[in-house]
């Protein structure tokens, strides 16, 4: 489904989508690695005050703490679970800052799963974005985004997102370099990756290629959760995708970009 919305927007499934794409722009090189532990983090949500079992709305109000310290922002500003649904109250409903909203929510989403069935309790199926006043979001299913399991594939090293970054930068038709490349301890490593590009529309047009490299370089294609956004010079957002396996992608491209990555 392709929408406008301040730029064009596009959701793909995993299956159309193969080994896919999404990109971001960056002038100076700063690269940053998170090596949080998974473990102490679900750990730290599991149990409660005298070692008590947590219920499943405090164990996605602990998980929340942790997406909003690792990514440094509160674009999910609450989370609570109903039945077998996550409810997650994004702050932005339009434009890039909604993809990466939602794709905080859906990190959010499958970590509070995995905590749940580790600590014996049902996990959650269903992740619902909603908007501050709990209203559902009209640009994304009624019924809100599956959550399955996650793919078992071995934890990335801060490393890899870094070298993933610079293989795009290296390449000549990206017209890109890296701003930052950050691994954050979700779905066993995610990729955030921050781009600068002086020339937007040459990286709209190479988008395809580009995002396909990197998340070759990142090694498991559609089984590896990652964010990229390319900004122009002034850090003004260009072109932002994401992608969390077993959900589905979103991209947002700046209005009169070459919309190549969006079939």
């Amino acid at each position: 489904m392709a929408r406008n919305m301040q730029g064009e927007t596009g959701r793909r499934s995993r299956a159309a989508r193969g080994l896919l794409h999404r990109a971001r722009h960056s002038r100076s090189v700063l690269v940053i690695g998170f090596a949080l532990m998974a473990a102490a983090a679900a750990a730290a949500v599991l149990v409660a005050r005298g070692g008590a079992a947590q219920t499943p709305s405090s164990i996605a109000a602990g998980v929340l703490s942790q997406v909003q310290t690792s990514f440094g922002d509160d674009l999910v500003a609450a989370a609570s679970v109903h039945a077998s649904t996550l409810n997650a109250s994004v702050a932005s409903t339009d434009g890039p800052s909604l993809i990466r909203a939602v794709f905080e929510a859906r990190l959010l989403a499958h970590t509070v799963a995995e905590t749940m069935a580790s600590s014996g309790q049902q996990p959650i199926t269903s992740v619902q974005y909603v908007d501050k006043d709990g209203v559902a979001l009209s640009s994304y299913s009624a019924g809100g985004d599956s959550v399955g399991p996650d793919p078992a594939v071995s934890s990335l090293t801060a490393q890899t997102c870094s070298s993933a970054g610079q293989s795009m930068a290296a390449d000549p038709q990206s017209s890109v370099q890296v701003e930052s490349a950050r691994m954050l301890p979700f779905m066993g490593g995610t990729c955030v990756f921050t781009f600068q590009t002086s020339d937007p529309a040459t990286f709209a047009k190479a988008a395809p290629g580009a995002i396909a490299g990197l998340v070759t370089a990142m090694g498991d294609p559609n089984n590896r959760p990652y964010l990229v956004e390319v900004d122009d010079q002034a850090g003004t957002p260009q072109f932002v995708t994401s992608w969390v396996p077993g959900d589905y992608g979103d991209t947002w491209i700046k209005p009169g970009l070459s919309r190549a990555f969006i079939p």
